[in-house]
């Protein structure tokens, strides 16, 4: 039966300081490695599930501002498709202006008729411009001018306490989502599956003044129709940006907090590291010196 080796109180306590100075030189290069001071529960329960907790909701926010992102670029293809209409219902308006002021035109002369039916075939491609247009201002598969709607969100919650926005361009009664048209506007008829479109019911000719007057009046509307739907946009594309910059700001916020939590002053770390390598080597030179009052005792028993 081996006998117990028995070590003197000197030699105990020093070889007690070194492994504790070893043990937390060890953690302080943890946490010089990671560059944090709370690297799991065990560090510090209620910081590491708090700082989870923060980069959890920063991470999902994070990701929600990829969709405000799209969707801010979706309002503003709509809000350029929209500014493209514009001019193409100011153009018509010309061609509207040009064909009144013709004083040449006389119903029974055909020669001065294709003046104004020149004019006509101008209005009506313009039309159709304003429809190829709205067909060509979607964005990653969303067009508000083809009467689709937007939905934007801009938190990570549920239910009653979710916060988003559905973007949609209305028709006239502002119930239901509208795709705009030439057509939708009034200033055209819109034709069938596959036909052109023609002049509206209630101005059906280009040949009369009293048409051209009332085309004239039905542009001017289809502008102010516009106007309001590109402040619409406007009004909404602000309230997206608003939220993305809150968002970011937000997401700052809580990267931060958490840091806070866990991150490691690395200055400091290193001044207690260098410490420790002191205390280290004066524990060992004590333990040397405990070990050497022992062999004192065994030279004087030789």
């Amino acid at each position: 039966m081996s006998s117990p080796i028995t070590l003197t109180s000197a030699t105990r306590s020093s070889l007690l300081s070194l492994q504790n100075t070893q043990s937390l030189q060890d953690t302080i290069s943890e946490r010089l490695s990671t560059g944090k001071k709370v690297n799991s529960a065990l560090d510090n329960p209620v910081n590491f599930f708090t700082a989870s907790g923060l980069n959890s909701r920063s991470s999902q926010l994070t990701d929600l501002l990829d969709g405000m992102s799209n969707g801010i670029q979706t309002i503003q293809a709509a809000s350029k498709g929209i500014d493209g209409m514009k001019n193409l219902v100011q153009q018509m308006q010309s061609t509207v202006k040009q064909a009144r002021q013709d004083t040449t035109y006389d119903a029974t002369d055909a020669t001065t008729s294709k003046v104004r039916d020149n004019l006509k075939t101008q209005y009506l491609d313009l039309a159709k411009q304003i429809n190829t247009l709205a067909k060509d201002s979607g964005y990653n598969g969303v067009n508000l001018l083809n009467g689709e709607e937007l939905n934007v969100t801009f938190n990570e919650k549920t239910g009653t306490n979710k916060s988003d926005i559905t973007v949609s361009l209305k028709n006239a009664a502002g119930d239901a989502a509208e795709a705009v048209t030439a057509g939708s506007l009034g200033i055209t008829t819109a034709g069938a599956a596959g036909a052109a479109d023609t002049l509206p019911a209630d101005a059906a000719t280009f040949t009369s003044n009293e048409d051209l007057d009332k085309l004239s009046d039905l542009l001017t509307t289809a502008l102010t129709s516009l106007s309001t739907k590109a402040s619409s946009l406007g009004s909404s594309l602000s309230v997206v940006q608003t939220r993305q910059d809150f968002t970011k700001q937000i997401v700052n916020v809580l990267k931060t907090g958490s840091d806070n939590l866990v991150n490691a002053d690395m200055n400091e770390e290193a001044a207690n590291f260098t410490a420790l390598q002191t205390r280290q080597s004066i524990a060992q030179q004590t333990l040397s010196l405990a070990n050497q009052q022992q062999q004192g005792i065994l030279q004087l028993l030789r």
